[in-house]
């Protein structure tokens, strides 16, 4: 039957406040085989770095030689509390929770806890805890007052002390989610809400997230926020690869899409929010205006979950309005070329782009810019991999000749001739990003480029059909 130990009550105040404990113990030839117990947790402040400075680097519990094992029958429960809970130069507060084990697994109920930035509540599910094949059920609220990712980087607290434990190679049997960085095995839902978000020079507003994930795929369920004065809406999914073993991989990589629209972006912010992605050419210093956008992005991830840029395909839809360039270099060195001297900002009314990327090249047909110096028709394809571009532009002749499109008149020797039809330009620019060169080109020799560019469009079109099926 083995020996029985029977501890009726166990009452110590300790960290300013008070522990209670109620248990049975059961002992058999193999070990401790029974475990009942009811406790209380109730702290005022525990301080988790002093804690953990107690215990050596070489002071580890032993499960192989029977001093610990996890007993054969067990029910335990646990109310926990602590007003505050420090961990170097973190500190959260009112944490509180209900914890409930068996052999067969771990409940913790209603677990919350206020944050320097808003608070977080959880239910958590573990079962099947005592072999290699772990499930994990998670309920997650999150509420985010004011955050500064800025500043929550720099916290020490980060710094997870792994000195002070014996490291371990992680069993190949735990790999990770690629995208949150949790266990396999997992169910999660997560709800996130936050007021006020920034990093570096972006600031996000009135932010809602809702993930939800599983060993088959990720759903991004929803993000939406404010953002550059505008607003944003994307949703997308993951959907890992059909296998039992991600160790042992079949042809079939993990595959993701992502759709995101924006509405009236401002594009002077958007770029001062991303430091002008490190370029020069178009900053929030000579560029303005509203930008608004939909798109539609599907990628593939290799065996270590890194991006397949080849296989990526994006399509885009938007739309700039309202815009004005102040001496933007490409822009002043075309028309210069063709003779015309811009002494004024650019202001485009409307431009629309409607572009494909496919094999890490970006594809565009119809780029139209109607505005106050010459209405324009580019199409071309961006190489990515070889940082070149092959452009075509047509350029209307008739606006750059005359301060008003509404009037186009010349007087000639032949008399009086009407501009109506308008006469056109055509050039071609191509070359690297920071060395590219314009030359003119036949309109028989700028179509015939085109035809070749909306093959593969098609191309990319028939892709994008396919992958809209799966």
């Amino acid at each position: 039957m083995g020996t029985e130990v029977n501890v009726q009550k166990f009452n110590v105040d300790v960290w300013d406040g008070n522990t209670n404990i109620t248990c049975r113990f059961l002992f058999g030839e193999e070990g401790l085989t029974g475990l009942w117990a009811d406790a209380g947790f109730h702290f005022v402040r525990i301080d988790v770095k002093s804690i953990l400075n107690k215990f050596d680097k070489e002071d580890t519990i032993s499960t192989s030689n029977g001093f610990w094992q996890i007993p054969q029958e067990m029910d335990v429960r646990i109310n926990f509390s602590s007003k505050e809970i420090v961990y170097s130069d973190a500190t959260i507060s009112n944490f509180r929770s209900n914890i409930y084990a068996t052999e067969k697994k771990i409940e913790i109920d209603n677990l919350y806890s206020d944050l320097p930035f808003g608070n977080i509540q959880m239910d958590l599910l573990v079962s099947d805890y005592k072999n290699d094949k772990i499930n994990y059920n998670a309920d997650v609220n999150l509420l985010i007052d004011s955050l500064d990712i800025d500043k929550l980087l720099k916290m020490k607290a980060l710094g997870i002390p792994a000195q002070k434990f014996k490291s371990q190679e992680p069993a190949t049997s735990n790999k990770k989610n690629p995208l949150l960085g949790l266990p396999d095995n997992i169910n999660l839902k997560l709800n996130t809400s936050a007021k006020y978000i920034s990093y570096k020079n972006a600031i996000v507003e009135d932010l809602i997230l809702q993930i939800t994930s599983n060993n088959e795929k990720l759903d991004l369920e929803k993000l939406d926020y404010k953002f550059a004065g505008g607003k944003m809406n994307i949703h997308g999914q993951l959907t890992m690869p059909n296998s039992s073993d991600h160790l042992k991989w079949s042809d079939e990589y993990a595959k993701g899409y992502l759709y995101s629209k924006a509405d009236s972006i401002d594009i002077q912010k958007f770029f001062i929010s991303f430091d002008n992605f490190g370029q020069n050419v178009f900053t929030a210093d000579n560029s303005s205006g509203k930008i608004s956008w939909a798109s539609h992005y599907y990628f593939d991830l290799d065996e270590d979950y890194k991006l397949k840029k080849d296989d990526d395909l994006w399509l885009i839809n938007a739309i700039v309005y309202h815009a004005e360039f102040d001496k933007v270099e490409p822009i002043e060195k075309t028309l210069f070329f063709i003779g015309h001297k811009a002494k004024d900002n650019m202001i485009v009314s409307k431009l629309d782009v409607n572009a494909f990327m496919f094999g890490n090249k970006i594809y565009f047909s119809d780029v139209l810019m109607n505005d106050n110096i010459a209405n324009l028709d580019v199409f071309g394809e961006v190489d990515l991999n070889e940082k070149e571009l092959d452009l075509g532009l047509e350029i209307s002749l008739s606006d750059l000749f005359f301060r008003s499109k509404k009037e186009r008149l010349a007087e000639t020797q032949e008399g009086i001739v009407n501009l109506d039809k308008d006469a056109k330009l055509f050039l071609r620019m191509t070359g690297s990003f920071s060395d590219h060169k314009l030359k003119m080109i036949s309109k028989r020799k700028f179509n015939k480029n085109r035809e070749y560019l909306l093959d593969d469009i098609k191309t990319a079109e028939g892709e994008f059909r396919k992958r809209r099926i799966r």
